[in-house]
């Protein structure tokens, strides 16, 4: 070992300083082993302390006064930081000396540790522990049951569990737990292992576009390849109706008549009504169902043509339905003349009819169109017509006309 520059000897400490380089060559810094309660060697820095300090202490640096605090590996701020250990008690904003790298033992601090394993940051400030926390970092490893080497490394340890059966709340290992699933246990704990539900369906490794499911045996857990709809494969796995749903099944739908089926567009949600150009190019066919929800109207397209669409409506407006409910009598649909006559001569019959009465006429300049006659009208024409055919006697005032009371003879008349 050499050293090259000036040394000074401090009385007061018994320590050297050093103003030059020490080379060490194959020689060794050997540290001391076998400490006792409270002691330390290795490498320290003098500072100042940011809180009320113990020798023993886990401190780290704070960035913003350059004080030593309290490390604790809850805090974001102090578990990535510059850590070291307090090996000289202080008060708050007092001077203190950190050990950086070395060994400390303080009994009243340290938990009992395992030789080699390593020491963590704890979530209690200030203190080690041989447990990992949630930001595990290691400060370094222990040399006895109660001497730590403090040897803080520069990055954030993994921690946690490397495995599924690292984690403290499931099944220790795989083994024997083939083809099982991950189940939250009845206590709500925890999580285990547990063999297919009573309610899972098991199905092929694969399965081919365009086919259907069926069901393989009566278990209900298995399914199996059903083929193409329609086709001989899908129908020998069983229909949608066999024989013994008993009567039903003659009349349930087949797979075979589903060939024959097709899906047509419906606007169920329109605001207008549908126009001739809402056709085939549009998606529309024959039977679609058209609703304008502005009018509540319903539509059935009848004829699907680009551009020549027809549709009709099928709900009825208020005003037709009016007239619909003021309609009495019976109309078998079929009506003759021996039925239409035998209909007036059953009604009621009028002695003297009013000018404000009508008779039905057909309309012969009118495509012979039912039509109604007042019978105001019917005198007017009468008197117009008859008008024509008799000369109107005029009688001078204070004459008359005078019949003979008995005629004389044969052939003889008076009026």
């Amino acid at each position: 070992m050499a050293f090259k520059g000036q040394a000074m000897v401090d009385a007061a400490t018994d320590g050297i300083t050093l103003n030059g380089v020490l080379n060490v060559g194959e020689n060794s810094i050997l540290l001391k082993s076998g400490l006792s309660d409270l002691e330390w060697t290795g490498i320290t820095e003098a500072g100042t302390a940011g809180a009320s300090l113990a020798f023993g202490d886990l401190v780290y640096l704070n960035n913003e006064d350059s004080k030593w605090e309290l490390a604790d590996a809850g805090e974001a701020d102090a578990y990535d930081k510059k850590v070291g250990i307090c090996v000289l008690t202080a008060a708050e904003n007092a001077a203190t000396e950190v050990l950086l790298f070395g060994k400390v033992r303080c009994d009243a601090l340290f938990p009992t540790m395992t030789v080699g394993n390593p020491v963590y940051m704890s979530d209690t400030a200030g203190d080690i522990t041989g447990s990992a926390p949630a930001n595990a970092r290691i400060v370094g490893y222990s040399s006895t049951a109660d001497e730590l080497f403090f040897c803080p490394t520069a990055f954030i340890a993994s921690g946690g569990a490397s495995a599924f059966t690292d984690l403290t709340d499931v099944p220790a290992a795989y083994t024997g737990h083939a083809l099982k699933v991950v189940r939250v246990k009845a206590t709500e704990d925890g999580l285990e292992f547990s063999t297919a539900g009573a309610g899972d369906v098991v199905g092929p490794a694969g399965a081919t576009d365009g086919h259907i499911a069926a069901f393989d045996t009566a278990t209900g857990k298995l399914l199996k390849d059903g083929g193409v709809l329609g086709t001989a494969a899908a129908s020998a796995v069983g229909d949608f109706a066999t024989a013994a749903q008993g009567s039903t099944a003659d009349t349930a739908v087949q797979p075979e008549d589903l060939e024959d089926m097709a899906i047509i567009k419906c606007n169920l949600v329109a605001v207008a009504a549908p126009t001739v150009n809402d056709d085939l190019t549009l998606g529309y066919a024959i039977g679609s169902i058209w609703i304008d929800t502005s009018t509540d109207t319903a539509y059935v397209c009848l004829d699907a043509t680009d551009e020549e669409a027809v549709w009709q409506q099928t709900t009825l407006t208020a005003a037709q339905m009016t007239v619909i409910g003021n309609t009495s009598g019976t109309n078998s649909g079929n009506e003759t003349a021996t039925s239409i006559a035998t209909i007036i001569t059953g009604v009621d019959g009028k002695t003297t009819p009013a000018d404000a009465d009508t008779l039905p006429i057909i309309d012969s300049e009118a495509s012979s169109a039912l039509k109604e006659l007042t019978w105001a009208n019917v005198k007017a024409t009468l008197k117009t017509y008859f008008d024509t055919l008799y000369v109107t006697l005029q009688l001078v005032e204070n004459t008359a006309i005078k019949l003979v009371a008995a005629l004389s003879a044969d052939g003889k008349y008076s009026g």
